[in-house]
C-alpha cells in the first residue's frame, strides 16, 4: 500500500505540474532506497540525541534525526523530512535527483555545530531498483584558537573576530572550543576603536579540524609549525602562527608581488631561506658557493620553489651585505628587498636589479 500511495502522489504532482501522464506510463517507474555508510566511525545510533564535545570529538550521531531532502532535476519534491521517517522505498520516474543528508542546519560560523552528512546527484533509469549509499562525513571545517600571554597583551580585549563566507562570530580569549565554519578561507580580525585589523587568513578544507596557536614575538624566525593527525574521516591539524611577523607598511608579500611582474622599485618582505639557486635546485644550509643570489620565502618552512623568489645580488653594497658565502648567519633573517619583479629568474618569478635591502630581525 505504501508503494501504491507513493506512485499516486508522484502522479498527482506531475499532473499539477502539467506533466503528460501518458509519458509516465510509457517510462516505467523505478524504486529508490537509501542506506547510510560510515556508521561505525561515529557510533551512529537511533533514538538518541546528537552530541559533540567542545574538543570536537563526536560522541554519537542519531541518523534518525538527520535532515533528508530529495528533489528532482525539475525542482519537484520527492521527500523533505527526517531520515528516520522516510519510506522504506521511493517510487520515482526516470530522471536526475539531488539527494542531501544533513545532521543539522548550518548557515553561519558557530561553536558546537559540526555538520555531517552527504550530497549526491543520481540518475535513475526506467524500471530500475537503485540503492543509494549515503556517506556520513564532516561537511564543514573547524578552527580552535589558543593564545599566548604575549599575544593577549599585544592585542588587549576580550578576543578576536572570526569570519567565513557566511558571516562572523566572536572568539573569546577564554574559549578553547572548536568553532565550525564553511570550508574555504577563514579570516581572523582584531577589533579595536580604530577598526578591524586582519591578523591572518587560513584555508580550512572540508573535514579539517585546525588548532591554531597564536603568539606574538618579533624575534622568532620560524613563523609557523605544523603537525597533522588523522582518523577515518577527519583531518586534525595543529599549527602555530606568530603575529609578530607583520609586514612593514609599503612592502608586499611574495604572493602579492607575483602579480606585479614588470614593475620596478617594488619592496618585498620575506625570510632568507636559501642560496646557490639554479633552475632546478637551491641550498638551504651552509656551505654556500655563490654570492650572486639568495632565495627568500614566506616562512622558513617553505620548500616549494613556486612560493619563493630568487633575488639577484648585483655587485656592490647589496651583494656585500646579503650574500650567504660571507654571511651564512643571515640565513633565516627577515628581510626587505627592493628591486624589479621579473617573470623569470632561474626559471621562476623573482627579483632582479636589486638596489636596496634591510635586515629586520
Amino acid at each position: 500500500m505504501k508503494r501504491v500511495r507513493m506512485v499516486c502522489l508522484i502522479m498527482a504532482v506531475c499532473i499539477a505540474a502539467g506533466c503528460n501522464t501518458l509519458e509516465l506510463k510509457e517510462e516505467r517507474s523505478s524504486v529508490m532506497t537509501l542506506t547510510i555508510k560510515g556508521a561505525k566511525e561515529y557510533e551512529l545510533k537511533g533514538g538518541t540525541s546528537f552530541q559533540s564535545s567542545p574538543d570536537g570529538v563526536v560522541k554519537e550521531l542519531d541518523t534518525n534525526n538527520f535532515i533528508l531532502s530529495i528533489y528532482s532535476e525539475n525542482g519537484l519534491k520527492v521527500y523533505d523530512g527526517k531520515y528516520g521517517k522516510r519510506p522504506d522505498e521511493f517510487v520515482v520516474v526516470p530522471g536526475a535527483y539531488d539527494i542531501k543528508l544533513y545532521s543539522q542546519k548550518f548557515t553561519a560560523p558557530g561553536f558546537g555545530s559540526p555538520l555531517f552528512g552527504d550530497e549526491q546527484t543520481i540518475v535513475v533509469g526506467s524500471d530500475m531498483s537503485v540503492n543509494v549509499l549515503l556517506a556520513c562525513r564532516q561537511l564543514n571545517g573547524a578552527i580552535r584558537l589558543n593564545f599566548t600571554e604575549q599575544f593577549k597583551k599585544k592585542f588587549p580585549g576580550t578576543g578576536l573576530l572570526l569570519k567565513d563566507i557566511n558571516g562572523e562570530v566572536a572568539y573569546p580569549y577564554t574559549s578553547n572550543n572548536f568553532c565550525y565554519v564553511e570550508p574555504g578561507a577563514v579570516e581572523l580580525y582584531y577589533r579595536s576603536s580604530g577598526g578591524d585589523t586582519l591578523l591572518c587568513t587560513r584555508q580550512i578544507p572540508q573535514g579539517t579540524m585546525l588548532s591554531l596557536n597564536l603568539s606574538y614575538a618579533t624575534g622568532n624566525r620560524n613563523s609557523s609549525s605544523i603537525s597533522i593527525a588523522t582518523d577515518t574521516t577527519r583531518e586534525w591539524i595543529t599549527e602555530g602562527f606568530n603575529v609578530g611577523h607583520r609586514i612593514p607598511t609599503g612592502a608586499y608579500t611574495i604572493e602579492q608581488a607575483k602579480s606585479m611582474v614588470g614593475e620596478k622599485g617594488v619592496t618585498v618582505f620575506g625570510f632568507i631561506l636559501a642560496g646557490d639557486a639554479s633552475e632546478t635546485s637551491m641550498r638551504v644550509a651552509p656551505p654556500f658557493s655563490s654570492k650572486t643570489n639568495i632565495v627568500i620565502a614566506p616562512t622558513m618552512l617553505e620548500r616549494n620553489r613556486n612560493n619563493c623568489f630568487v633575488v639577484e645580488l648585483p655587485t656592490g653594497s647589496v651583494r656585500e651585505g646579503l650574500n650567504l658565502v660571507s654571511y651564512p648567519e643571515n640565513l633565516g633573517k627577515a628581510v626587505l628587498i627592493t628591486g624589479n619583479i621579473v617573470e623569470s629568474y632561474y626559471g621562476f618569478t623573482g627579483i632582479k636589479g636589486t638596489k636596496a635591502f634591510a635586515l629586520l630581525y
